[in-house]
């Protein structure tokens, strides 16, 4: 385990530096050691999808959730036994589990419709929602402060990724600043 997390760490570095090639031989070594380590898997996960293969992370992500279990209650034994020694709560390994699943329904956007059915994608991203909702059941709200006039005005803000300002100078959009 602790040579698996050595090597992911190589691995990180070398990615880090576009060195795919070899960060790529550090990580599946690591995987090779250590099946379920988180790090490892996410670092070859977003190096492989940098690359332009989806399918690839896709595969990778399907294996590890075989291993893993494809449900945080299975999976939880896994993440928290030393599987992944750099996990100190249930949160963290709960972020890692959920990130894996996000970075997995990422890469479907990536494929394309012909290789990948519509309503498999949408079944897909309705199971990592239920798997959600189950984990935060507990949390959920069922009052709102706000008010129930129907009438009120609703503000509607946008973030620019493009860092120049305003979106009504982004071609394409349209900006809206105040619904009734």
């Amino acid at each position: 385990k602790e040579k698996s997390n050595t090597l992911t760490c190589m691995g990180r570095i070398l990615r880090s530096t576009q060195s795919y090639l070899e960060a790529e031989r550090h990580l599946l070594r690591a995987l090779d050691l250590n099946a379920l380590n988180c790090d490892a898997v996410q670092q070859y996960a977003g190096m492989l999808l940098l690359m332009g293969k989806p399918q690839d992370v896709i595969a990778l992500l399907d294996r590890f959730f075989e291993a893993a279990g494809s449900t945080w209650e299975s999976a939880r034994r896994h993440l928290l036994q030393g599987d992944a020694p750099w996990f100190t709560s249930e949160q963290m390994a709960w972020d890692a589990f959920n990130g894996l699943h996000s970075l997995r329904l990422f890469s479907f956007n990536y494929l394309g419709g012909a290789s990948v059915p519509p309503l498999h994608v949408y079944q897909e991203h309705a199971r990592w929602g239920e798997m959600i909702e189950e984990r935060f059941k507990e949390m959920k709200c069922t009052e709102w402060a706000n008010t129930k006039d129907a009438a009120r005005i609703i503000k509607v803000g946008y973030v620019c990724l493009t860092r120049r300002g305003d979106v009504s100078y982004m071609p394409g959009y349209v900006r809206l600043t105040e619904c009734v």
